[in-house]
């Protein structure tokens, strides 16, 4: 029993060595599952650790720091030594943080007013976050939202500024365009509203003085056409518009005037043209025409009056192409005689007569041409010799006889004297320059070769000018003296035979010819086809210049061209010549000045003196009217 007993017990509890034996195996296998369960668990927080990194890296991305930041740190508390997660977690950081800065000092430039530098701030700040970070966003949002209104204000300022300077220069449309634009910034804002309603203001404004002034044009009008009653609606209307308009008051006041006095001004008027017409009878034109006017100026018989006057014009020029008429055969009659004279050498005389026509034709082309004639061989007959008539012609004469016996006995410092005395009273006489050229080739040749040069010198500028009358002189003069003077000599013989061949008679086709086209241009005189006349006669006298009659009529054409050409003028009043209906006006106005004056209304007076000056500032004393006018008003004002 006792054995079973035991074999009982063991096998209940086994012997000491067999039980460690197990405990020890199953400590291992302990150990062995919990190493199974490490590994599992170790591998659990890897990816886990990869998952959240990834996570975090995609919230990187997208510039959520923040979210990035917790996933990371998330992973840190799986793995803390986990250096790659570390590093992230830093560059999250710091990304953050400039993110942050950026945002600081945004808001710091937006306080001292530097807007663009802040909002490129707040941009670059806006990419580098994201809505998600909804405190950070926010600031942002709200900073260029600020940025935005303050970047409105500038533009809504610098368009109102631009307006204004439009507004300044009256530019109404442009203005309005600006400060419409302006709103767009600023649709709250005050300042485009007031500039609006300022233009408005202006417009009706101007519509205002543009309607005035259009009244004040049909006012006046009215008045200086003499329609009183009409004028004085006129004025009113633009009183009720300007009141107080000084224009206005002073028209009123003249019309008054007007009225007051009609019986009068009609008494005057009546008396201007009654006179007027017994001046027309007398044939006193100019003192008719001036007191019609004056009737017309006060509107007595106006319609009569004017045609009185334009038939009395017409009257005075009928006779002014009489006297134009007369005047051109006198200047053909003076031409004919003057180109007598001086083909007879006579020509102090020619000039006389010459010189008659020309003071009735100062333009006429012929009389001019032959008094240059005239002239040049007068100063050649002086040059060549001292006239008998002047006063000086005993004292020349002495000299140079005095000059010629000393030459002859060979006293030449003598004979020099003497010739230099002559010319300084006649510095171009020939005969003195001859006899001082001669004797200086006998005491100083280097001298008188110096003054034969000067002479050839001076013969030569003078063919250049034209004169080929004096150089001729000139020319002759040295080759008498210095006969072996080669270049005077061969430019004398060019001279004359030039001279020759344009004095040659012309041909006798030539004549022939110049006595058609004087024909020719006589036809065309009597058509009055002036102009073609003046070709033709001109072409004649070219072709034969001494066909007279032909010089005598192209003068006659001349004249008659010149006479129409003046008379076009005056019609046309290019000459500055007042026509008839102004002469009326300014009549009205002088004479309304003087009734006006009389009746003590001095500004009135003036008003209407200063139209006359408008018109003729020289006309009668008109400028010493205003000027006592004007003294008698200085005079009512200190009194």
């Amino acid at each position: 029993m006792i054995t079973a007993a035991v074999v009982c017990l063991w096998s209940v509890a086994p012997a000491p060595a067999q039980e460690q034996e197990e405990q020890l195996r199953e400590e291992q296998l302990h150990d062995d599952l919990q190493d199974d369960l490490d590994v599992d668990d170790s591998r659990e927080r890897g990816a886990r650790v990869d998952e959240l990194r990834e996570q975090g890296m995609e919230l990187y991305e997208q510039r959520y720091y923040l979210g990035a930041l917790e996933k990371w740190n998330q992973a840190l508390e799986l793995e803390p030594r986990n250096e790659e997660i570390r590093l992230l977690v830093e560059k999250a950081l710091a990304r953050r943080v400039e993110v942050t800065r950026m945002v600081r000092e945004a808001y710091l430039l937006l306080d001292e007013g530097r807007v663009e530098r802040a909002g490129e701030l707040l941009a670059r700040a806006r990419e580098e976050s994201s809505p998600r970070s909804e405190e950070l966003y926010g600031l942002i949002v709200r900073g260029m939202r600020a940025v935005e209104r303050a970047l409105n204000r500038e533009r809504y300022l610098r368009l109102i500024e631009e307006g204004d300077r439009r507004l300044e220069r009256e530019d109404f449309q442009g203005a309005r365009e600006y400060y419409a634009f302006a709103r767009k910034f600023d649709p709250e804002g005050t300042l485009h509203r007031e500039r609006i309603a300022l233009i408005q203001r202006r417009v009706r404004e101007e519509e205002v003085l543009a309607r005035v002034e259009r009244i004040r044009e049909e006012a006046a009008g009215l008045y200086h056409a003499g329609e009183y009653g009409r004028s004085r609606e006129a004025w009113n209307r633009l009183l009720s518009l300007s009141p107080g308009d000084q224009e206005a008051l002073l028209f009123l006041s003249k019309i008054d005037y007007v009225e007051r006095r009609r019986e009068q001004r009609e008494e005057r008027a009546r008396g201007y043209f009654d006179q007027g017409m017994r001046l027309y009878r007398e044939r006193r034109y100019e003192q008719a025409i001036a007191d019609l006017e004056s009737a017309a100026a006060l509107g007595y018989r106006e319609d009569e009056a004017r045609a009185l006057i334009e038939e009395i014009r017409e009257t005075m020029a009928r006779l002014e192409g009489k006297q134009r008429e007369r005047s051109e055969e006198l200047v053909a009659g003076y031409l004919r005689e003057g180109i007598k004279l001086y083909n007879l050498n006579r020509y102090r005389e020619s000039l006389g007569v010459l010189n008659k026509g020309l003071e009735l034709d100062p333009e006429n082309t012929q009389i001019r041409e032959y008094i240059l004639r005239d002239t040049i061989a007068l100063r050649e007959q002086e040059e060549r010799e001292v006239p008998p008539g002047s006063p000086f012609f005993p004292l020349v004469q002495d000299l140079a006889r005095l000059a010629g016996r000393a030459f002859q006995r060979g006293d030449y410092e003598e004979s020099v004297r003497r010739w230099e005395e002559i010319l300084l009273i006649f510095p171009f006489n020939e005969r003195a320059r001859k006899g001082l050229a001669r004797t200086l080739m006998k005491t100083d040749p280097g001298l008188a070769s110096e003054i034969l040069e000067g002479s050839y010198r001076e013969a030569k500028d003078l063919l250049e000018a034209g004169e080929r009358r004096e150089a001729g002189a000139r020319l002759r003069m040295i080759v008498e003296v210095a006969p072996g003077f080669r270049d005077a000599a061969g430019l004398l013989e060019e001279l004359d035979a030039r001279e020759r061949r344009e004095r040659a008679a012309p041909t006798e086709q030539d004549r022939r010819r110049a006595r058609d086209l004087h024909r020719e241009g006589l036809e065309h005189y009597r058509n009055e086809r002036l102009e073609e006349a003046v070709a033709a006669l001109r072409e004649a006298v070219r072709l034969d210049p001494g066909l007279v009659e032909a010089r005598v009529d192209l003068s006659r054409v001349e004249v008659r061209l010149r006479n129409l050409r003046r008379l076009a003028s005056d019609d046309g009043r290019g000459n500055g010549e007042l026509s008839g209906e102004q002469r009326i006006a300014l009549r009205r106005h002088y004479l309304n000045g003087v009734g006006l004056f009389l009746d003590g209304l001095y500004r009135e007076a003036i008003t209407e003196w200063e139209q006359v000056v408008k018109l003729d500032p020289d006309y009668e004393n008109v400028q010493v009217n205003i000027q006592r006018a004007r003294q008698r008003l200085a005079f009512e004002k200190s009194s």
